[in-house]
């Protein structure tokens, strides 16, 4: 079993960071929109925009992050991985929203620390190169 150097894991978690940054502030973006604006069903709209972005992510961290190249294996376990995240995150939202007296968009938000770590801990591990599936 190879284990990979800290020099490598931060590098991939850096890459991981900014598509991370860029598909984060485009849900953030549609979440504001649709909750602030339109206001559309809380739990609803965090699936969809979750689900959305997913699809983003995988595109974007297959291709350049992990190189793992865009297979359905790997586009099933993104979509476990991330429903791992999804899970955690609605259950986070559903806490946070009887405990804090926030603004419904802002809640949805509270929740992407804990959603980012968990989805690059476990796409880390569970993603494997193409030529490995």
């Amino acid at each position: 079993m190879h284990i990979p150097n800290l020099k490598t894991i931060l590098r991939k978690f850096a890459g991981f960071s900014i598509v991370g940054l860029v598909v984060t502030l485009l849900s953030m973006l549609i979440t504001y929109i649709l909750l602030k604006y339109l206001a559309t069903p809380l739990f609803l709209t965090y699936i969809l925009v979750y689900a959305v972005t997913i699809i983003v992510s995988f595109f974007l961290n297959s291709r350049l992050i992990f190189k793992t190249g865009v297979t359905w294996y790997n586009l099933l376990v993104y979509f476990l991985v991330y429903g791992a995240g999804l899970l955690i995150g609605t259950g986070l939202l559903a806490a946070f929203k009887i405990l804090l007296p926030f603004e419904n968009w802002i809640l949805a938000f509270l929740v992407l620390p804990f959603t980012i770590l968990s989805n690059f801990t476990l796409s880390y591990y569970f993603l494997k190169p193409a030529a490995q599936c």
